[in-house]
């Protein structure tokens, strides 16, 4: 057998291995489905977690950058200050 043939089987044997010990466990009797789908419900759960979180703080970055933007704008739009033309004490207008 040539070297490439050992390694696809070795690769098939612990594919084979790893699903049988996800679907017996550690005992070598199957798992019960009640805890199959409680652990599928969890995965689930944590999921729509975490893509919340990301939705929330990808609002929350947005409502910023909008408020900078904002204050930037008023910043960039206000005159500059001009200089007032101070009395002299002899002059009138």
């Amino acid at each position: 057998m040539s070297t490439d043939q050992n390694l696809l089987e070795s690769v098939r044997a612990h594919r084979t291995r790893l699903a049988a010990a996800m679907l017996f466990g550690a005992e070598g009797r199957e798992r019960p489905r009640r805890s199959m789908l409680a652990r599928l419900l969890i995965g689930v759960v944590i999921a729509a977690l975490a893509a919340a979180a990301c939705v929330g703080v990808g609002y929350v970055q947005h409502v910023l950058e909008q408020q900078r933007i904002e204050r930037q704008q008023v910043s960039n739009s206000e005159p500059a200050p001009t200089a007032v033309p101070s009395l002299e004490s002899g002059s009138t207008t």
